[in-house]
């Protein structure tokens, strides 16, 4: 079977970010070309689905009052009944089908993307995927530094085990229920987040778009090729996640308090000699295009003005 890889498609208007793959079969010329696509999920896919969060075998509650340990078995709970019971994908396959969708192979790779075009005459074109940018101290400089600290302390795990091993993580390929933990615990703030959903409180996202990015995951099984882009960037990396790389294209940047660490504007000067634009916001965290497409949507106008 021919390599497949996965980048993420961003539609600004909602906010959904999706990663999609095809299957090979098709000659090596056809599949260079960009090809339409539409998403058909069986039927048998969805039971089989619902079948395994059902089954899913829980494991003792977790000895503390917090997500320390992590992700808490009350939250997973709470997603796998409605996932299993009220959770209705095809709403989200109609408005991923409602938009034209595209497949292409790049170097041997399937590519899946979504090409919206703008409805305003003269609309800059933008391709969008998703990544993390890189003394006496500020009062910002003091906050990243603490988020930095935490993250480093606490959060990075997540991102070690899938730089480093990404084909050990069978689990997360063959229990959905095991995915969508994983999937949670990415960063503390987002988790947060997510649990509040699911304890009934009004968030940027709902339990539906939660669930719509697990299960496009699901699916598709394209949780560990996914991982795997973490051990590909490992194997060129010059530095840590957040040094400088030397860019010298224009940059913008909009900073988002419950990012992984929210950048302060003097490291940014530093990290980025073209920096066109720089904005604090007052919400959103590290999925702000899903948490808050408004805002993202705003920022991507205000950003690129400069160029047009």
């Amino acid at each position: 079977m021919k390599n497949k890889k996965y980048i993420r498609a961003g539609r600004i208007a909602t906010g959904v970010f999706i990663m999609l793959g095809v299957s090979p079969g098709a000659d090596a010329q056809a599949q260079d070309a960009i090809r339409p696509y539409h998403i058909s999920v069986s039927d048998a896919t969805l039971t089989d689905l619902r079948q395994r969060i059902k089954a899913t075998r829980w494991p003792d509650k977790e000895t503390v009052n917090d997500e320390t340990q992590g992700v808490q078995l009350e939250t997973m709970k709470k997603l796998a009944n409605y996932w299993a019971t009220d959770y209705d994908w095809r709403k989200c396959e109609a408005k991923l089908n409602a938009l034209p969708q595209f497949i292409t192979t790049i170097d041997g790779v399937d590519i899946y993307f979504i090409h919206v075009r703008s409805k305003h005459k003269n609309a800059l074109p933008k391709a969008l995927s998703s990544g993390t940018m890189p003394s006496g101290l500020s009062a910002d400089e003091k906050n990243a530094y603490q988020q930095l600290d935490f993250f480093f302390k606490k959060g990075v795990g997540y991102a070690n085990e899938m730089g480093l091993r990404p084909q050990t993580l069978y689990g997360i390929g063959d229990s959905p229920t095991g995915l969508a933990a994983w999937m949670l615990d990415h960063d503390a703030r987002s988790y947060e987040l997510i649990a509040r959903v699911f304890n009934g409180q009004k968030e940027g996202l709902t339990r539906d778009d939660i669930l719509d990015n697990i299960t496009l995951y699901w699916i598709t099984n394209t949780a560990i090729p996914s991982a795997r882009l973490y051990w590909e960037a490992t194997q060129v990396a010059k530095g840590g996640f957040f040094d400088p790389r030397n860019v010298t294209i224009p940059v913008a940047v909009s900073v988002f308090p419950d990012e992984i660490y929210a950048a302060p504007q003097s490291w940014t000067k530093q990290a980025y000699s073209k920096l066109i634009y720089f904005n604090k916001l007052s919400k959103g965290g590290h999925f702000a295009a899903w948490e808050q497409p408004q805002l993202f949507t705003e920022e991507m106008r205000a950003a690129f003005r400069s160029l047009r």
